[in-house]
């Protein structure tokens, strides 16, 4: 796979920290009870549920009061106590060179740190704000929009609504209405329940070659290393 897709210093975008290649995985795990059920109960329980999360979350940060959410809130938090212990000094217009053991540059108008934490994850590093407190900035001006309350608030601003079934035909009605499902023949063994992965994430294993004890994809029948 491109170096850039699964290294984050390489990646052009931004990724906010983190690295997750595939969300589907994640959404797969996340209603894997649902997904063994019949197709059309299956969405519909999963719209009830991407539903009872949403309104979970847009209740949750009414109550909010800080400028980030309280997840970001004790990252900055956790950065400050560290950032306390750095000795920084001003070179030139928001250039700052911040010294623990060892030296980083700070520029405040790219924003950006030679660590490349601020650059990766989207905000100050420890180094970027003890020079943003030197000089004499206000911190939240640094840190990403989308790591605010506000723009949390707006994800979950537009709720799904409920859908009624109480004008669908009644149970009385004869089976021909509904539209079965097809008549298959179950292969053998147990059912698949992961996906197929494509040729760039199959990992080989590797194995130690009894002639030249290298790791590697091959043994000591197939290898060609000297001796």
């Amino acid at each position: 796979m491109p170096l850039e897709n699964w290294c984050r210093a390489l990646f052009p975008g931004c990724r906010y920290g983190i690295m997750a290649n595939i969300i589907s995985e994640s959404f797969n795990a996340w209603f894997a009870v649902e997904r063994e059920m019949p197709i059309y109960t299956m969405l519909d329980q999963t719209r009830i549920k991407v539903m009872q999360m949403m309104s979970e979350r847009r209740d949750e940060a009414q109550v909010w009061i800080s400028q980030l959410t309280p997840v970001m809130e004790g990252r900055w938090k956790e950065c400050m106590e560290k950032a306390c212990r750095f000795n920084v000094h001003y070179s030139h217009t928001n250039i700052y060179e911040v010294r623990s053991m060892y030296s980083y540059v700070v520029d405040l108008g790219t924003p950006s740190c030679s660590c490349k934490k601020w650059q990766i994850n989207c905000l100050p590093c420890c180094h970027g704000l003890v020079a943003i407190q030197a000089a004499s900035m206000d911190v939240y001006d640094f840190i990403d929009k989308h790591f605010h309350v506000d723009y949390y608030k707006k994800c979950y601003d537009f709720p799904i609504y409920p859908i009624s079934n109480v004008d669908v035909a009644s149970s009385e009605s004869s089976s021909n209405d509904f539209i079965l499902p097809p008549n298959t023949k179950r292969p053998p063994g147990r059912p698949r329940l992961k996906r197929f992965k494509f040729r760039g994430e199959c990992e080989k294993k590797l194995i130690r070659c009894g002639r030249c004890g290298k790791m590697g994809q091959h043994n000591k029948k197939t290898c060609t290393e000297p001796i």
